[in-house]
């Protein structure tokens, strides 16, 4: 299959959806790996903080929704409560950057190792939280700043039904040309360097332009996939619950529930990583013609032999310089 040509418009969502889940299928096991090994560091992260703080886990934030349990207004419970976030958020974009790096790589017909992955999504590390910081005081200042004129200078029913559509659809907007983040940051370069985080939003919005309904279709259709496949725990959720509609706890039906909600999680997260890879690099096929030349110098990967299974596998330029010095094993550039 030929990656480097665009992906037919007159077969979505067929078309696009197909090479996702091709690209997927390729490395499944690799994809799911990353997600889940991100899960359980993260995990273990937030089962500490919760030690040192105090209280129990209050989130977990690869389920499909995030379960938030609060007893009552401890400040230490609050903290608690920020901390574990902050941690699974960035645990969880350590594991989106891998993911989409692993996707350029398959465009490449190469076979990444999990280890090489995250060691670019580590290296990256800075880059990805100061763009994600950026990208969210971007996106929450106009929508505060609505939130401010609603309770102190227009406070009427119109209004809040103004600022909540409003509020919506920059959402929504932001979401669409921010999209392109993660890929960006782990695959283009500038001079040698990461591009600057202002550079990267910028990158990202130029990216989306005459895209973006496109971009909006794919993830309309992914919602409703998604949507699909949570039916089976609200089912469940709906028969573990009092007359007065809280959950029963403690009881077969809902720790059934709640791994298939983790599971789930666990595996949405990795395929909306595999979506922003692929339509990353579809969008840059369809607007720069990027090929495969331009794609692995970008990547700035050599492949080198893999004794045990002959096969070639990515690893850094700085890696392969160290197997070659080291094993003697045969290099050759992308």
């Amino acid at each position: 299959m030929n990656y480097f040509e665009p992906i037919p418009i007159d077969g979505f969502p067929d078309t696009t959806f197909g090479r996702v889940f091709h690209i997927f299928g390729k490395r499944w096991k690799e994809f799911l790996w990353i997600s889940f090994l991100v899960y359980i560091i993260g995990w273990a992260f937030a089962v500490f903080t919760s030690l040192v703080l105090g209280g129990t886990i209050l989130v977990d934030g690869y389920s499909v929704r995030m379960r938030l349990h609060y007893a009552d207004s401890n400040p230490w419970h609050i903290v608690s409560f920020v901390v574990e976030s902050i941690i699974y958020y960035g645990f969880a974009c350590v594991a989106n950057a891998a993911i989409a790096w692993l996707v350029a790589c398959l465009y490449l017909e190469r076979s990444p190792r999990i280890r090489d992955a995250f060691l670019r999504a580590v290296r990256r590390l800075g880059a990805l939280l100061s763009t994600l910081l950026l990208a969210t005081i971007v996106t929450l200042t106009p929508c505060l700043f609505l939130l401010w004129l609603q309770l102190h200078v227009v406070n009427s029913d119109i209004f809040f039904l103004i600022v909540q559509i409003t509020t919506w659809l920059y959402m929504l907007y932001i979401t669409i040309i921010l999209y392109h983040l993660y890929p960006i940051i782990v695959v283009e370069r500038e001079n040698g360097h990461c591009i600057n985080p202002w550079k990267i939003l910028d990158r990202s919005f130029l990216l989306s332009q005459k895209r973006l309904l496109y971009i909006l279709a794919v993830l309309f259709f992914w919602f409703l996939a998604k949507l699909f496949l949570t039916i089976p725990i609200s089912l469940l959720r709906q028969m573990n619950t009092y007359n007065d509609g809280s959950q029963k706890t403690n009881t077969p039906i809902f720790y059934i529930a709640s791994s298939l909600d983790t599971i789930l999680g666990i595996f949405f997260m990795t395929m909306d990583s595999v979506f922003q890879g692929v339509l990353y690099l579809q969008n840059r096929i369809t607007k720069e013609k990027l090929d495969n030349i331009a794609l692995s110098e970008e990547l700035g990967v050599d492949c080198a032999i893999d004794e045990e299974d002959n096969d070639y596998v990515v690893m850094s330029k700085e890696d392969a310089s160290e197997n070659d010095a080291s094993s003697g094993a045969l290099t050759r550039p992308m």
